[in-house]
């Protein structure tokens, strides 16, 4: 041991030494401290056979696999390699020096992967201790260059894991309860993995669908579950890598950036009731109330006391004046003579208001007239439909959940629902600042020597989304499909990622539904690999040329194309153009009139009783 050591130490290399049973009892601690100078660490273990299989029993239980920690096991006893087997996972590399039945002799055994999925040792050298000195032969490396190991799986069989989700992932059930890919976005991902490093793979589904998080009480549900619990090797299926998820798995490097969008149905045409009074804002109809209900009293006033100098004509009544500045509002004449000047200044400036209130009324100051415009902007707003303001945002989604109880929903144990839970901000984006999170994510990812994380913004949006408008008993949707399907049920919005809702509302018909203008949450989709996955990096340079080649937005504009040939894109979609005025359209002034007839009718019954009253 001390030859050993001072060996290490004459090539530089980090040495801690440790008693076997403060390693045994610092293990996590020991093994998840990322701060060594050396990338690569070396543990050479010289203690019982108890003590060792402690060591990788406590490995397995903790998931504390890694492909940078090389273990070497010097054992005076036989066959201990054959009881660490069942206790190693891949991922943990593992060299054991131990006795054979001829004294003096060792030999040297490494662990490795068969095809059929198991680690096993193999002879890869000797050792012969003879009086003062000690020959070594060795078949091959210690530990070969993962890339050299993984470059051809040699046929294995892998097990994905994902969850129906069109057009990422579509499969057909097998009878042994697993399921052959088929096709889809992700499916293609993973034939060129599989063809490139010669492996085939089938797929599992987890018990519950649901893509997965850490929970509080140690466990991890849904597809991540799977991959972290080791019991498949990989999962691929629309997955966002994030903060939380990467303590549990090892992420692949980005192979697609998406990005979060709103889903809610399509803006409902605007009641026609009141179409009478939507051309002029409410304000200007008060003003116009205001001045036809003042002007007949104001008229009335002046003419009462003009007519008391002699030869004046007696005044109109009230209404008379009152209806007349209604007739020369919408330029009908005026029908009442006026002899006095004092009248007629009042008349005449009555009408310079009503033409330059006429005239103001276009955009381009042309002196038409009150009706005409009137008239003008009614028949634009029957005959093109106008629609409810329609949700693009976050603040509308808030707004909306403030004013109209509008709730959100998105799938249970998505990023989505770690965003909402943990995130206290917001990320929105155009389509430039796309490419520039992606080659900035991207930079990020290489220079962090693959650990990725999905920024938390700061303010409290979605805080207060996740207090007004998320209801746990209604608010889940277990897929795409089933989250559109809400939207048009009740007033709800969907929650996902804008690739896989875009799609989906085109097959099933985008004129049903409103894809909100904003796009938030950026997120990269890759490939989780179970902790210390030892394949990983192999899998990043693949990955990097089908990223290079353009073949995922190949199979992105493939997927696209076949709901368009299908022809469901268009297929019912109603038609937003101007068509002729029916009694739909007219629905308000029949309103109108029906109130005006309404109106006089208990005038008539009040003048009635009254005239009874006084006979």
């Amino acid at each position: 041991m001390e030859g050993t050591l001072r060996s290490l130490s004459s090539l530089g290399a980090d040495t801690l030494v440790y008693h076997c049973q403060t390693l045994l009892e610092n293990l996590p601690t020991v093994l998840r401290a990322h701060d060594l100078p050396q990338p690569t660490r070396h543990f050479l273990l010289q203690c019982s056979p108890e003590v060792v299989l402690r060591i990788f029993e406590l490995i397995r239980e903790q998931a504390l696999e890694s492909p940078s920690s090389l273990w070497y096991v010097i054992s005076q006893s036989q066959n201990v390699s054959k009881r660490i087997e069942p206790l190693v996972r891949e991922g943990t590399r593992v060299i054991v020096i131990e006795e054979t039945k001829e004294e003096g002799n060792l030999v040297i055994l490494g662990s490795s992967v068969t095809p059929e999925d198991t680690i096993r040792f193999r002879v890869i050298g000797s050792m012969t201790l003879t009086t003062g000195s000690t020959r070594f032969y060795l078949k091959e490396d210690l530990f070969p260059p993962l890339e050299e190991i993984y470059a051809n799986f040699h046929g294995r069989n892998l097990l994905m894991c994902a969850v129906e989700n069109w057009p990422f992932v579509v499969t057909t059930p097998r009878p042994d309860g697993k399921f052959d890919p088929d096709h889809g976005i992700d499916i293609n991902v993973m034939n060129v993995l599989g063809q490139a490093l010669n492996f085939t793979y089938n797929v599992i589904h987890p018990a519950k669908r649901e893509w997965g998080n850490p929970q509080p009480d140690g466990t991890v549900t849904g597809i991540i579950g799977v991959v972290a619990r080791h019991e498949a090797h990989v999962a691929i299926d629309e997955i966002t890598m994030t903060a939380r998820r990467e303590t549990v798995v090892d992420f692949t490097q980005p192979y697609f950036l998406d990005s979060s969008s709103l889903v809610s149905r399509a803006p409902t045409e605007k009641s026609r009731v009141l179409a009478v009074i939507s051309p002029l804002r409410l304000e200007v109809w008060m003003v116009l109330l205001c001045l036809l209900s003042l002007i007949g009293p104001v008229k009335y006033a002046i003419m009462m006391a003009d007519s008391r100098h002699p030869g004046a004509p007696s005044p109109h009544r009230v209404h008379d004046l009152a209806y007349c500045a209604f007739r020369n509002l919408v330029v009908q004449g005026n029908p009442l003579p006026s002899k006095r000047v004092v009248t007629r200044i009042v008349f005449g400036f009555w009408f310079f208001f009503c033409l330059l209130f006429d005239g103001k009324l276009h955009s381009s100051g042309s002196p038409w007239t009150f009706s005409a415009i009137y008239a003008g902007m009614l028949t634009a707003s029957l005959t093109i439909p106008s629609f409810e303001k329609p949700i693009d945002s976050l603040d509308d989604l808030l707004t909306a959940a403030k004013t109209r109880g509008t709730f959100m929903g998105y799938n249970p144990g998505s990023s989505h629902e770690g965003l909402f839970k943990v995130g206290k901000g917001r990320l929105k984006e155009s389509r430039i600042e796309m490419i520039f999170f992606f080659f900035f994510f991207f930079f990020f990812y290489i220079i962090s020597g693959g650990s990725w994380h999905i920024f938390s913004a700061k303010d409290g949006i979605y805080k207060d989304l996740l207090t007004l408008a998320f209801f746990k008993d209604k608010s889940y949707s277990f897929s795409t499909v089933d989250g559109l399907s809400k939207t048009l049920e009740k007033d709800y919005v969907y929650i996902g990622g804008w690739l896989s809702s875009k799609v989906i509302l085109m097959r099933q018909g985008s004129h049903k539904y409103h894809l909100a203008k904003e796009r938030f949450y950026p997120q990269g989709l890759s490939i989780a690999c179970r902790s210390g996955s030892p394949f990983r990096r192999v899998f990043d340079k693949i990955l990097t040329r089908v990223v290079q080649a353009g073949l995922v937005d190949k199979w992105t504009e493939d997927e696209i194309s076949k709901v368009r040939a299908s022809g469901a894109e268009d297929s019912s979609s109603p038609t937003r153009a101007a068509s002729a005025i029916t009694l739909v359209h007219l629905q308000a002034a029949f309103v109108i009139l029906g109130l005006g007839v309404l109106s006089a009718a208990l005038v008539l019954a009040f003048e009635v009783l009254i005239s009874k009253f006084k006979d």
